[in-house]
């Protein structure tokens, strides 16, 4: 709620905002108190199309003060040298407002909306991701197993799996992920890719049993929440009376 009033506090109301980045990137816009240096930093990361862990390095960088400092206005950033560490990819939490999904939606009404949905969802999960299925088929001991979602990431480069759960974070996931990182690696997985990584993506989760579940292996299967809503105006109103 914190985060919802310094927006409306930074943005008014009638402000058009940009279709093009996600709700992510504006939490990092509002943390900028100069409207300068906000706007420059709105204006890099559209003409750069930059995800929200590039604008956080720029802004960790300075990238603001150098550019005022040379007359720069425009900067285009190079690509990166070497791979993407896997770490760096993905939200602890996704903005999938989007969606207009109702709370009492089912895994399948997410996975429907998100890829009827495609190009929000690729603008909120980063430039570098693209889709490469659903539902996608996976056989071991004559059993077929489905996988919600395939991604591939240019950067690191790999194969992403996502399993998509509308509940509180359960410690099973883990397992289920993991078996099916492990037939990626053995029948999908290129010579010259890194090893598959997945992201279980619910609706909660909890710090120890996260902390538990992955124990040797959070370096491959990580752990996000998602929202499809956030606070309405009169949430908005009341938070903004109280922090008055």
């Amino acid at each position: 709620m914190f985060s919802i009033v310094a927006f409306y506090k930074t943005y008014s109301i009638v402000q058009t905002l940009s279709g093009q980045l996600s709700w992510s990137h504006y939490l990092e816009f509002i943390r900028i108190r100069i409207k300068e240096e906000r706007d420059f930093y709105e204006s890099q990361t559209l003409s750069n199309m930059w995800s929200v862990r590039q604008l956080q390095e720029q802004i960790r960088n300075k990238l603001y003060g150098w550019a005022k400092k040379k007359g720069k206005l425009i900067i285009t950033i190079p690509m990166p040298a070497k791979p993407v560490m896997p770490e760096d990819v993905f939200k602890d939490i996704y903005d999938f407002d989007f969606l207009k999904l109702e709370e009492d939606h089912t895994e399948t009404d997410l996975e429907n909306a998100l890829i009827s949905n495609t190009e929000k969802l690729l603008m909120e999960f980063g430039s570098d991701f693209s889709i490469s299925g659903r539902q996608r088929k996976i056989m071991i001991d004559g059993q077929i197993h489905k996988v919600d979602l395939e991604f591939y990431h240019r950067g690191v480069p790999c194969i992403v799996l996502v399993d998509l759960k509308i509940g509180m974070f359960k410690s099973e996931y883990v397992g289920q992920m993991n078996k099916y990182l492990n037939w990626y690696k053995e029948h999908k997985r290129y010579s010259w890719e890194k090893d598959p990584i997945g992201i279980i993506i619910c609706r909660n989760k909890g710090i120890e049993e996260v902390h538990y579940a992955l124990g040797g292996i959070s370096n491959h299967i990580f752990i996000s929440e998602y929202r499809v809503k956030l606070p309405s105006e009169t949430e908005i109103k009341d938070a903004f009376g109280k922090s008055i």
